[in-house]
């Protein structure tokens, strides 16, 4: 069963993937150019204290650039974050990226290539 706290935090989660992406790409817009970025999911811990923000990255060669120019544009993310949202706390956020997004990436193309193989 879902508790009051469990919902919030949910509906948090949502609202957090959605406008942190939006903000990401209208303040660094190289990522609309030379690769494609994707929030896959934020995990916001009950006392709101911290927001883990977990990322794709496509080509997979442009992540460790892609979380070096988010963690540099952090302090702007959080103060734009801060005004659209009207919360009482933002959460210190943490970027990282989604290792199961790339786990299921490589399942899909092994799978691909066993197709071709007609295995």
């Amino acid at each position: 069963m879902e508790t009051n706290t469990n919902r919030r935090i949910n509906k948090l989660n949502n609202l957090f993937q959605r406008e942190i992406g939006a903000i990401i790409f209208r303040i660094i817009p190289q990522f609309e150019k030379k690769e494609l970025l994707n929030i896959t999911k934020v995990e916001i811990s009950k006392d709101l204290e911290y927001a883990n923000v977990f990322l794709s990255v496509y080509p997979e060669k442009y992540e460790k650039e892609a979380i070096k120019e988010i963690k540099k544009n952090l302090p702007e993310i959080r103060s734009i974050l801060a005004k659209r949202l009207k919360l009482f706390k933002i959460p210190k956020i943490n970027f990282k990226i989604d290792e199961g997004e790339k786990n299921l990436e490589n399942i899909i193309q092994i799978e691909r290539s066993l197709k071709n193989k007609n295995y």
